[in-house]
């Protein structure tokens, strides 16, 4: 009974360590070091201009959209991909920022109703907000997490193009 019992321990074991390899990476290794944006699937995008109180993104913690929204647009494949380019784009970012935080253009990717991934961008103090984190924001030193001239540049013609307001005037 005992070399039952302890050849049934020494499979389980066997098992459990080997399955250890197989199991994905932890969110929090994404977290920090970052992806390509938005790393998953999704089914449309939607672009929110809205009055960030300092420091609250477009979806809070618990995963509601904030209720400051003025104006939104379902994006298209093309101001997606366009989008996705310079969000991506390590050229994007290095930098100066301000401590403000305060966004006005929020983007959300959504697989069907699901939120997936969002970011929020403040133009007055160059300074995004991810979920997940961005590789090439991640990649550029902290103290240049700040958006390039080129990057704030191409992100404030996107926000004009939507037609919102608050773009980085």
């Amino acid at each position: 009974m005992k070399l039952h019992l302890l050849f049934l321990l020494a499979f389980l074991s066997i098992v459990f360590f080997n399955r250890c390899d197989l199991v994905p990476s932890s969110s929090s290794e994404s977290k920090e070091t970052g992806v390509v944006f938005p790393n998953t699937r999704f089914t449309s995008v939607t672009a929110y201009h809205f009055e960030g109180i300092e420091g609250v993104s477009i979806i809070n913690k618990e995963g509601i959209l904030n209720p400051t929204i003025k104006k939104e647009k379902k994006l298209t494949k093309e101001e997606v991909n366009s989008f996705l380019r310079t969000i991506n784009d390590p050229k994007t970012y290095g930098g100066l920022y301000k401590e403000c935080f305060k966004p006005r253009l929020g983007l959300v990717f959504y697989n069907e109703n699901k939120a997936v991934a969002h970011i929020s961008i403040c133009f007055e103090c160059s300074q995004q907000n991810a979920f997940p984190l961005i590789k090439a924001y991640t990649d550029t030193p902290t103290d240049a997490h700040g958006y390039s001239a080129e990057g704030f540049l191409n992100l404030t013609r996107f926000c004009h193009h939507l037609g919102f307001g608050q773009c980085g005037e």
